[in-house]
Formats: C-alpha cells, structure tokens, sequence
C-alpha cells in the first residue's frame, strides 16, 4: 500500500498541477522560501487532517508546532485547492472550496481511480438550499448521495444503512481504507527539536514521538529499562559517529518517583558525565533522529511507515551530515519497508546517498529529489532528479547547486593573485 504521488494544485507558491514523487528515499531540496517546508509537510497535515480535530475544514496545513496554520494558504483564492494521493493500484482527488468571506470551506468533488479507471466521481450538490450540506451526486452511477459526513478528507455515514448501500461501500473502499492506514503511520519530526532537560521523570507508558521530538529521551529510557534493543542501537550509533558514549543514569525522586538524566561522555573519558542539554546542541537536535530511525529499523514502528525528517542538520558540524546520509540510507534498507522524506539542504548528506547507490548498498530506484524550483513570476515547481548506477544526477540536477563554496574559493585565490 505504498504511496507512489501527491498532487497539489493552488497550494502556496505551487500555482499549477504538481506532484511529490515519492521513493523510500525521498529527498527535498531547493532555495529558501521556494516552499520545500509547504511539500515536506504534506504528509502531517493529511494525518492530522484524517484525524478527528475541532477544525471545520477537510484540510489546513500544519505549522512547525503541529497545529492548523493559516486558512489563507491557497496561491489564488478565488480557484479551489486539489489534493490527490495515488497509491501503487489506488488514486483520490479532492477538490476543496475555500471561501474567504464567509471562512468556511467543504469538499466539492472527489475523484477515485483503481488501476488508472475512473471508479468513482463525486461532485456537491451547489444548489441555494444546500451549499453546506451533505448531499453529493454520483456522476458514473447517475445517483443522489445524502448524509456523506467527513472528518477532514475521512469519509464516514449517519446511519448503518448507509453504509450497506454499494455506493458507500465503494466509496469506504477506495477511500477509507489508504487513507486510514496512511494517518496512523506518519511520523514527523520538524525543523527544531526539543532540548532535553537536565533531570527527567520516568513515565512509565508508550510514548509515540511529536514533531519536536520531546519523548526521544522517555522511548530511551523505557527501552534501557525494559531492555529493548532501540537503546544499544542508539548508543552504538553515538560511539560510531560522534565519538562519544551515551548513557542514562537512574536515580530515586521525591516520593516513588523514578528520575533519570541522559548523559554524554567521550571514550577517552568515560568517568566524565554530562547531560545531553549541557553539551553542544547538535547532540540533543539530532537524538530524535536516530530515536525515531532506530524505530523504523527494528520494526517499532510497524510495516510501511512514512518518516517525515525536515532540517536533520540543524547544529551540526558538515563532517556529521555524511553519518546522517548513510543512516538514511540504512533506514530504508529495513526488513520493515520504510518510506523517508526528508527536507534538507545538505551536500554531504546527498553525496554519502550517491555513494551509497555507487556501492551497490542501495538501490538507485529507492532514491529520488525533489528540486524545488522558484520561478520568476513567484511560484514553483517540482523537478524530480533521479541517480544512475554510479551515484551520479541525471540532467535535471541543477548545475549551480553547491557552488558557493567554490564560488568563493575562486574569488578569493583571483584576488590574493591580483595582490601579488
């Protein structure tokens, strides 16, 4: 049930028909402000859209604090916003209606493909006594459809009858059921993640991990606790990469509390202890990562999750970002099937994944960028680069991409020879 596509259309700078290719690895680069955060996001805000919220609109996207942003998100707000997700055999389109002065918006049609065959085409009935109500035509079947309720793109019914109808069943099947595995395997971490505190309580229940990864220090926790093998995993990774030792330290707290602190130390110096929140930042933003990665890897996330990473090298020294491309790479490589979209400006991260194709440790087919591609006029678009057996970017790579640096060594090397 991999998801292969999203299509958007009047969604921020992204004007005309655009779609977010997605292979296991998935990699979003592009200017500032050209809207690699807008498409990275997708993701999370089609879950928290799925997921039963007080918004009254099927779709909102969502902030960096995993709330419902703006409803003046669309490009031109007097043309709909369209939204499509295709599966491998499976295909929706919802075009939504926003209307700026009455700040309302509603499904207008939705459009359902198996097998690229058009299988379902719903369109509202627009009429002056039901603008807002539920009440769709089937266009293929020539039918009225009342009673269609949808909490954000889910559609549900009123009455058990309803759904017994084949109409209702066809339309649970083709989009109920994607959608609905879709929502409860999204895993996103955002651009700026949580320092750890000092001192921690143990709360002894299954944490899942929000967008700032706040509950990366509790999974560690409960997992040395327990004796799982996500805390090894964590550490070896720390030792291999980083050079240092990560440990917890448990201790007794005000009556049965249970206290811990996660603490870091160089192998050359294991006596020394320092918590994770008073060592370089770089530490704490990159623990969810591994956390979260380290989930996917050892199937604690389940079979086929989508792992949404925006800005992994935040604080980060360049010679780290190589460690994070070949960790990527591992986590798609899972027996678990993983999906890893990731939002980063990293040359080094790119080139540790080319030299993972190089070496045959994974697939070119797996990988994909998504060029994000500001225009003139002040939209964008999405120009998809694929790899060849040798790690190499087919001729859609834009060829001034990372030539800052060599820019400047240039400048720099003309002008100590013209001081000569």
């Amino acid at each position: 049930m991999r998801l292969e596509k999203i299509y958007i259309q009047n969604y921020r700078a992204f004007k005309e028909d655009t779609y977010l290719k997605i292979k296991p690895l998935t990699l979003i680069f592009g200017e500032n402000n050209a809207g690699k955060s807008s498409l990275a996001r997708l993701l999370p805000s089609i879950k928290k859209s799925c997921k039963k919220n007080k918004s009254p609109h099927p779709f909102l996207p969502v902030n960096v604090h995993n709330n419902f942003g703006s409803f003046d998100f669309t490009y031109n707000r007097e043309n709909k916003f369209k939204i499509g997700m295709m599966f491998r055999d499976n295909e929706v389109i919802y075009s939504i209606n926003y209307l700026d002065k009455e700040r309302v918006s509603f499904i207008e049609s939705i459009k359902v493909y198996r097998k690229n065959n058009l299988v379902l085409d719903l369109i509202k009935n627009l009429d002056s006594s039901s603008d807002f109500k539920n009440n769709y035509f089937e266009k293929i079947n020539s039918k009225e459809i009342d009673n269609i309720e949808f909490n954000g793109l889910e559609v549900s019914f009123k009455t058990i009858k309803d759904m017994e109808s084949d109409i209702h069943k066809k339309m649970l099947a083709f989009t109920g059921m994607d959608l609905n595995y879709l929502k409860n395997h999204i895993f996103w971490l955002g651009p700026l993640r949580h320092t750890p505190d000092q001192v921690e309580k143990l709360f002894l229940t299954n944490f899942g991990i929000s967008p700032n990864g706040h509950e990366a220090t509790q999974i560690l926790a409960d997992s040395l606790d327990r004796r799982t093998d996500l805390f090894p995993f964590v550490q070896k990774w720390f030792r291999d990469s980083f050079k240092h030792d990560l440990n917890i330290e448990f201790f007794a707290g005000l009556s049965s509390d249970r206290m811990f602190s996660v603490v870091i130390s160089p192998l050359n110096n294991l006596d020394l202890k320092v918590p994770i929140c008073d060592c370089g930042t770089g530490f704490s933003q990159v623990l969810p990562i591994i956390v979260l990665g380290a989930q996917a890897i050892l199937g604690e996330l389940g079979n086929d999750p989508y792992i949404v990473i925006e800005n992994p090298e935040l604080h980060l020294h360049d010679s780290f970002h190589d460690d994070l491309g070949r960790f990527f790479s591992d986590i798609v490589n899972s027996d678990f099937n993983p999906t890893l979209i990731v939002e980063t400006h990293s040359e080094n991260i790119m080139l540790a994944v080319q030299l993972k194709i190089a070496k045959n440790e994974i697939e070119k087919e797996n990988v994909i960028i998504n060029w994000v591609k500001k225009l003139d006029n002040g939209t964008s678009i999405i120009e998809d680069v694929m790899f060849d057996e040798n790690g190499v970017p087919s001729e859609n790579w834009p060829i001034s991409t990372f030539k800052t640096a060599s820019n400047q060594a240039r400048e720099l090397f003309n002008i100590n020879i013209e001081k000569q």
